[in-house]
């Protein structure tokens, strides 16, 4: 067990790696002004990946050596939903504006304050007992069942504005012209959509499991690193180009 910890530490970190990457590139990109903002939520998606990896990596590290403490599970766990509202925000508000050309920074901003507040009250309202690493991710033990509607509200802006917003953004490649355009929807869309199905649908019952569905994280970024950064010969034959040339546009943000 402690073996296997250790190797979710692990690949949790290059994971990380991989995630800040993907954002650093992203954020070096140049984009129409316009566009800025949309950028910076995409980038704040994969910086919070990154941060979300290496909390992974943080506890299972502490607990190869050991039981996990209550007060440094709990504390990991609140700090991780924190980070995990962040990137949603990011990613919700991204394709918000790439398929709608506006911000919605209001509506959408109030919807994701309002489930963080649901998030911790579904945590405290189910009195945490004890913290286990299961599947390369935290679980806290409760002492009590949730409420069922909140179970409900809580899963549902967990799992349809993210497949909603992916879905749509990629109906975008109908509308795309430019062979630039219509490869990063391809690529950003799929990527987007094959990361909230292993987060939402892979089992991740045991450890094993979890080393499995990291992997396929792992491979969702690299679908958005070759959506920016394509191979010479992927530019030369689809006649496509990377983001270290021009300027973007809004379809690809």
């Amino acid at each position: 067990m402690e073996a296997t910890l250790l190797a979710v530490g692990g690949i949790q970190l290059g994971a990380a790696g991989v995630y800040a990457y993907v954002g650093f590139r992203i954020q070096e990109r140049r984009v129409a002004p316009e566009a800025r903002l949309a950028s910076l939520q995409f980038t704040i998606w994969w910086y919070g990946l990154a941060a979300s990896s290496c909390i992974t990596a943080f506890v299972a590290f502490i607990a190869a050596s050991g039981p996990l403490a209550l007060p440094v599970g709990i504390t990991a766990y609140l700090v991780m939903l924190l980070v995990d509202v962040g990137l949603l925000w990011g990613i919700a508000s991204y394709c918000t504006y790439v398929y709608s050309g506006r911000y919605h920074l209001v509506p959408i901003a109030a919807f994701y304050s309002l489930f963080y507040a649901a998030l911790l009250y579904f945590v405290w309202s189910q009195d945490p007992s004890g913290v286990v690493i299961r599947g390369a991710s935290i679980t806290l033990l409760y002492g009590t069942t949730p409420n069922p509607g909140l179970a409900a509200f809580v899963v549902l802006s967990l799992v349809f504005p993210e497949f909603i917003g992916a879905i749509l953004y990629l109906s975008l490649y109908r509308r795309a012209r430019e062979a630039t355009q219509r490869y990063r929807i391809l690529l950003v869309g799929t990527s987007l959509l094959l990361w909230f199905l292993v987060a939402f649908l892979v089992p991740s019952s045991t450890n094993v499991d979890g080393l499995a569905k990291s992997g396929l994280e792992v491979l969702a970024a690299v679908l958005s690193l070759l959506a920016y950064l394509p191979p010479k010969i992927v530019q030369d034959r689809l006649g496509v180009t990377s983001i270290d040339r021009g300027a973007g546009e809004r379809a690809n943000a």
